[in-house]
């Protein structure tokens, strides 16, 4: 609706705008190369080596990542002391040199539904994971397995543990039932949970020294496109052609 003396006074500020900006990305003095990824590929390679882009990328490729996800029979209230169900878990060793290494997945038995919320976590999970609360003849995973297994999967280098990342809308129910299964087993959780579109960023910075927006890198991985490729959900969620997996979410993300 501006006349064209007014678009042109703005045009014009735009113009110079721009000009500023391309400057001071000019003078930006280079971002130093952080090592944030621990692999045990670190423990020969001296630090001030991976200063190199070329040894610092060969690290990173050779860097295993883990994915993690586990699903639960629905969300319990605040007021309850135990807010999640898990009944799935899904984990994948990925480096970006091999792709998918391993995997590791199991059916959880969520022990007891508290009193009043049957109905709530059967419906919830009708509408994702499909998973039954009772009567799963393939749900045999206890929490001390379950964690012993993963624990296993998961090998700490030297006595360190690995970062293992989850998307940052399962991080929270992640982490909660990580904890609760290992209160409840009477061991110490080991696993740091970390957001792996923090992940995406930082691989992504390192590589173009550019750094996408978060939200496209959490539209990227919501993409579609992977819900039914073959051998990406567990043998059960795959036969009976239900999209929602905890495997798969993993897999997906690779």
């Amino acid at each position: 609706m501006l006349n064209e003396e007014q678009k042109e006074k703005y045009a014009e500020m735009a113009r110079q705008w721009k000009a500023t900006k391309s400057e001071v990305v000019v003078e930006k003095p280079p971002r130093e190369v952080p090592v944030p990824f621990p692999t045990q590929s670190q423990d020969t390679i001296p630090v001030t080596n991976l200063t190199s882009p070329f040894k610092y990328e060969q690290v990173v490729l050779e860097t295993p990542f883990y994915f993690l996800n586990i699903f639960s029979h629905g969300v319990l209230p605040p007021h309850c002391s135990q807010r999640f169900l898990p009944c799935e878990i899904g984990c994948i060793r990925y480096s970006l040199k091999d792709g998918i290494i391993a995997e590791l997945h199991h059916f959880i038995n969520p022990g007891e539904v508290p009193r009043g919320f049957r109905f709530h976590c059967q419906a919830a999970g009708d509408a994702t994971h499909k998973i039954p609360i009772s009567g799963f003849d393939i749900t045999t995973a206890s929490y001390s397995v379950v964690l012993h297994d993963l624990y296993a999967f998961i090998k700490p280098q030297r006595g360190n543990w690995p970062s293992v990342y989850c998307k940052s809308d399962d991080l929270f129910r992640v982490n909660w039932c990580l904890k609760y299964m290992a209160k409840e087993t009477g061991t110490v959780n080991h696993l740091k949970l970390l957001n792996v579109e923090d992940l995406v960023v930082e691989l992504y910075h390192q590589k173009l020294q550019k750094e996408p927006s978060k939200t496209w890198v959490c539209n990227t991985l919501d993409a579609s496109m992977w819900d039914y490729s073959g051998n990406t959900r567990c043998q059960w969620h795959e036969k009976n052609d239900i999209v929602f997996c905890a495997l798969a979410t993993c897999k997906k993300i690779a």
